[in-house]
């Protein structure tokens, strides 16, 4: 195990602790690994397995998160030299160049292996409910971005100096999963650690990167599910369908400023949060002065009203306008910054250029101040 780092287990019901035994191969743990993804983070789909590199290497499992980021996870039963982390960051490089026809066809034959064949675009709204937007692959200096993670027992201490300098000198997404086999009443059981927290990675921004300034993004799937114009009347923003997004959304505090964008199509408008976010069949929202329940309104949109379960329905958040526009009015430029997550808070360059840029069109101070009475809902 890594200095520092050590897994032991204990059974509550005799006290006695489980014993470690040899791990299985690689290719078990790989097979493990990419039928069970979740073990390493729910939040990751499997693109692809031993996906050949342009320098002749085969990545063990490649995977995509909603945000768009690829992940190149690398197997190693036993110690970890050096080496590993060089061969890392060569996959790595290799996959940050990756076009998105590549990311595409690395999927598609993956799925032709499993015998289940289809699109990447469909495995992904499958996973993660919502459509794959391209806008988001590449990040602000053209490449896609890229996390690494070395899957190991234990490692020398050579290679646990080299991947902490990395991750707090050079902001580079790299992790270390280790994992031990124990054995309790016949049966084999699997723990496993992260050398580095995974909050610990997320709050870091890369290089190049810059502090968050307090503002949101959001993507506001205009569909048959939500109307954009109803949002743009009743005043509110919404997101559901599954527990990943109303977390999300309910992260969102009042108070907050918020830029919304349709994917595909572009921004139409920022608005400051009055309340948190309540389920549909909670809301309540001012019309005319009067406060009617949201699901009272003469809705187009279904907004997952047949929905009971908690983490399936729909959540409203009310805000104020400040900018709305319609749909066929959207904003777009090349640059301007895209994110595959229903909400989040950017770090990247490109964000504070799309503000600017946004603030120009809709006649917005650079202090937040309002805008045209004409651009606002």
């Amino acid at each position: 195990m890594p200095m520092g780092l050590e897994q032991q287990v204990w059974s509550l019901s005799d006290g006695k602790r489980l014993r470690e035994v040899k791990a299985p191969s690689e290719k078990q743990i790989e097979d493990l690994l990419a039928a069970n993804i979740e073990i390493l983070d729910a939040g990751w789909l499997v693109i692809g397995r031993q996906v050949k590199t342009e320098g002749g290497g085969f990545i063990d499992i490649l995977c995509i998160d909603q945000q768009g980021a690829l992940v190149v996870v690398e197997l190693k039963r036993e110690l970890t030299p050096r080496e590993v982390t060089a061969q890392a960051l060569d996959y790595a490089s290799c996959v940050s160049v990756f076009t998105e026809a590549q990311i595409a066809e690395t999927y598609m034959a993956y799925s032709r292996k499993l015998e289940r064949p289809e699109t990447l675009d469909k495995a992904y709204e499958r996973k993660f409910g919502m459509k794959l937007d391209a806008d988001a692959f590449r990040g602000d200096a053209g490449r896609n971005e890229v996390k690494i993670v070395v899957v190991a027992t234990r490692m020398d201490g050579s290679t646990e100096r080299i991947i902490e300098y990395l991750s707090e000198a050079f902001k580079v997404n790299i992790n270390i999963l280790f994992f031990c086999v124990l054995e309790y009443n016949g049966s084999l059981l699997l723990s496993r650690a992260w050398l580095r927290e995974r909050e610990e990675l997320a709050a870091a921004p890369a290089v190049g990167r810059r502090e968050w300034n307090g503002e949101y993004f959001f993507n506001f799937g205009d569909s048959e599910s939500r109307s954009w114009e109803e949002a743009r009347k009743y005043g509110f923003i919404c997101g559901g369908g599954g527990k990943w997004y109303h977390q999300v959304i309910s992260s969102i505090e009042p108070g907050s400023r918020v830029w919304v964008r349709i994917p595909g199509s572009g921004y139409v408008g920022v608005c400051t949060v009055r309340e948190k976010a309540v389920p549909a069949p909670e809301a309540v929202l001012s019309v005319d002065g009067k406060d009617v329940p949201f699901l009272e309104l003469p809705l187009k949109g279904h907004y997952h009203r047949d929905r009971t379960d908690y983490d399936e329905q729909e959540f409203i958040v009310k805000v104020d306008w400040e900018v709305s526009v319609p749909k066929d009015e959207a904003v777009h430029e090349f640059g301007f910054f895209g994110n595959q997550n229903i909400a989040c808070r950017p770090t990247a360059p490109s964000w504070e250029f799309t503000l600017d840029r946004l603030k120009s069109v809709w006649g917005l101070r650079r202090d937040g101040g309002g805008a045209d009475a004409s651009l606002q809902g």
